[in-house]
């Protein structure tokens, strides 16, 4: 019989499974030639809002969606880091989250410069996804008082 701390055990496998599928698909065999790509300015992603929203491209709504998305990828990781893990450091869930992003965006490099892959490093990535890493370990923390005020 399948207990709570099993399901949610399973739950985490499968997470750790959508995140890699989601941010290393499109591996190419065999690999082909192709530009290495890499975005190292801070916030950029600001400045192509402006300037596509002046012009009116469609590109501006496609990019503030992958932004949306991207801090949600490592929302759930924040939680699990509470619940399935128990780190109790604010400091440490920041170093494991940003860890974690910074290897999803350096295998994407790792695999374009081999030319196994087509997506690119970008900065911007490792500060919305660890934005959203910490953001889910403070809704564990939230969950975790709310659980324990209402056991009293």
């Amino acid at each position: 019989m399948l207990t709570i701390k099993s399901l949610i055990k399973y739950s985490f496998i499968i997470y750790v499974i959508g995140v890699m599928h989601l941010s290393l698909d499109g591996i190419s065999i065999p690999p082909k030639v192709t530009w290495i790509k890499y975005q190292l300015i801070p916030f950029h992603f600001v400045y192509d809002w402006y300037i596509e929203a002046a012009s009116g491209s469609w590109f501006l709504l496609n990019s503030i969606k992958l932004t949306f998305y991207n801090y949600l990828l490592l929302l759930p990781q924040g939680f699990y880091l509470g619940l399935l893990f128990h780190v109790k450091s604010k400091r440490k869930a920041l170093m494991l989250v940003f860890c974690t992003t910074l290897c999803i965006e350096t295998s994407q490099l790792l695999l374009n410069i081999t030319g196994f892959g087509y997506r690119t490093f970008n900065v911007n990535d490792l500060m919305v996804n660890t934005l959203g890493g910490i953001t889910g370990y403070g809704g564990w923390l939230l969950f975790k008082k709310i659980r324990a005020g209402s056991a009293d």
